[in-house]
């Protein structure tokens, strides 16, 4: 007589095409097979052998993942198969979709009066040429910026951006400025106590002395003479001729400097098997990376007492409806930044969105075309690469 163990039996998902299947998902890939059978068990034999009885409704009859009744043959064990007791279904710890979402994230004083008398007040500029451009106007906000993922309506919204490459695909970062600045000297020195890498530029930059500050948060990939990238570094402060750099990517290059370029690069996106998108597929004509990730934000201007007009629709959350989130957030789509600002500002002058709250997909069945973006036909492998979030970055002006 032996004591009662626990067997788990975690199969991996086959295609729809498996002729394996019976009507519970749990057994899917599952291959049963009897001795006093010829071959594998299929439908009906499958089932009475493994004694899956189902999920049990308010009636307290049985019915599969199909919803249809779970009759198993009364014969020697009641009802029971060859694992006894029957077996309990467990959540699959095996799937292409897995998530990761933060608490709202509480970005203290920042919402601020058009009014630089004012004790939580700023001297606003416009730009009347283009009110809009988060990068030349400074505007009482919170004002939040983003870039790096698909924003477009007949894109992948939300998923690390990437285009076409001689190699297959690579990562779409936007450039910031209209082209690479000269340099002059690259150092190590100190910011505020703390270690820092110092770059000074040639002439001053119109872009980064617009509003000093700005682009903290971006990052500067410093050149080569030919162009290629030597590294790259977040930018921790700047004016318009000297930026102060983050030393936490490593150690200054080698080899000499001689330009700078602005990145607007704010997902630290790579996968288990590269530093960059990965293996791809061909799916319509294109190279498109076989992992991603999906990210999405929420703010709020008091995610504790939220202000509902209807079940549906929070007035100081955006997206107004609870639970959803934001994928269209991008450089390039200045309705949704100027929309965030205004959150809560119609009650008040001083309110805005202080909290936000992101949310991350990882989809190892990527697919541009599919619904939902998941390629069902694709079946996970266990060598197959993982995708990675190194750093997320948000910036957001005040």
């Amino acid at each position: 007589m032996g004591s009662p163990n626990v067997l788990n039996l975690p199969p991996p998902p086959p295609p729809p095409t498996d002729v394996r299947l019976t009507r519970q998902v749990c057994e899917r890939g599952l291959d049963s097979r009897n001795p006093h059978l010829d071959g594998a068990m299929t439908g009906a034999d499958k089932i009475a052998y493994l004694g899956w009885r189902g999920f049990a409704r308010e009636t307290g009859e049985r019915r599969d993942d199909a919803g249809n009744p779970v009759r198993l043959p009364r014969t020697n064990q009641g009802g029971e198969g060859d694992i006894r007791p029957s077996p309990v279904l467990l959540p699959s710890p095996i799937g292409p979709l897995s998530r990761m979402r933060s608490p709202w994230l509480d970005t203290g004083a920042t919402a601020r009066l058009a009014d630089g008398s004012a004790t939580r007040g700023i001297d606003e500029r416009r730009d009347a040429s283009d009110p809009d451009n988060p990068l030349t106007n400074l505007a009482a906000g919170p004002t939040y910026l983003f870039a790096g993922t698909f924003s477009g309506e007949d894109e992948p919204q939300g998923y690390v951006a990437y285009r076409q490459s001689a190699g297959g695909a690579e990562r779409a970062v936007t450039d910031v400025l209209p082209r690479p600045v000269a340099v002059e000297s690259v150092s190590d020195g100190q910011w505020e106590g703390a270690a820092v890498y110092v770059v000074r530029l040639r002439e001053a930059s119109a872009v980064l002395g617009a509003i000093p500050g700005r682009l903290t948060g971006y990052r500067a990939r410093l050149l080569s003479a030919a162009a290629s990238t030597l590294g790259a570094y977040r930018i921790v402060a700047h004016d318009a001729q000297t930026l102060q750099l983050g030393v936490e990517a490593g150690p200054l290059p080698s080899e000499a400097v001689a330009t700078l370029q602005v990145a607007a690069d704010f997902v630290g996106y790579a996968t288990s098997d590269a530093d960059d998108l990965g293996p791809t597929v061909i799916e319509n004509g294109r190279a498109v990376p076989k992992v991603n990730a999906r990210v999405g934000f929420a703010f709020h201007a008091n995610p504790a007492r939220p202000r509902m007009l209807s079940p549906d629709h929070d007035a100081d959350r955006y997206p107004h409806r609870p639970g959803t989130f934001l994928y269209a957030l991008d450089l390039a789509r200045p309705e949704h930044l100027c929309a965030i600002r205004a959150l809560g500002k119609d009650l008040a002058p001083g309110r805005g969105a202080t909290a936000v709250q992101w949310d991350v997909l990882f989809n190892t069945a990527f697919s541009a075309a599919a619904a939902g973006n998941v390629d069902a036909t694709r079946v996970p492998e266990p060598g197959a690469p993982l995708p990675e979030l190194r750093y997320l970055v948000i910036p957001y002006q005040y």
